[in-house]
């Protein structure tokens, strides 16, 4: 299997951390998204960023301990030569199915969440914000469907912004909710 070059870079930065575990296990290097990022590949690190009407969708295969997570930003350009970027929806999952025919996985054998889509903009009514946050988690549910993905995970919508983590090393997903006075609202992990 490839290992740090199975990266799609646009903008990536990658960081080594010297202590970002908990507990006294071994430390995994970070990779943080920006907006608009796509991380795919089978090294152990940990892939982290911050979501407010942005979705993030996490893939991994237990069987082959790969995966990814991507950073959506809009459900789809205005410009056909930009929709392949994975600040797009359709980018983004096409991004991740080339990825799948590289480490020759197929969409079943993933374990798929979904997340983000939040009301970020609280001086706004909410209705103002559901053009952006549910419109990406609409059109990310309708692809991931087509292309024949299972969704096991899924936390979207709400008030709040979310601070998201996919382990690669055993596939857990760490996610902290947060509102906009900062307050930490909820913690949820999942595990493989």
């Amino acid at each position: 299997m490839a290992s740090m070059s199975g990266l799609h870079r646009y903008n990536l930065r990658y960081i080594d951390v010297s202590n970002d575990m908990d507990s006294k296990e071994f430390t995994l290097p970070k990779v943080y998204l920006m907006p608009g990022e796509l991380y795919f590949g089978d090294t152990p690190v940990k892939v982290s960023t911050l979501l407010g009407s942005c979705v993030a969708v996490t893939l991994w295969s237990e069987c082959f301990h790969s995966g990814g997570m991507c950073h959506i930003v809009l459900p789809n350009s205005d410009l056909k030569s930009n929709e392949m970027h994975p600040r797009y929806v359709t980018g983004a999952i096409s991004h991740f199915l080339e990825y799948l025919r590289k480490y020759r996985l197929k969409p079943k054998q993933l374990r798929v969440g979904v997340f983000g889509g939040g009301h970020a903009l609280e001086r706004y009514p909410e209705e103002s914000n559901i053009s952006i946050g549910m419109r990406n988690v609409q059109q990310v549910n309708a692809l991931l469907q087509a292309e024949g993905f299972n969704v096991s995970h899924r936390d979207v919508g709400g008030n709040v912004y979310r601070k998201l983590t996919l382990n690669l090393a055993d596939g857990t997903v760490w996610q902290s909710k947060h509102t906009h006075q900062d307050e930490n609202v909820e913690k949820q992990v999942w595990i493989s």
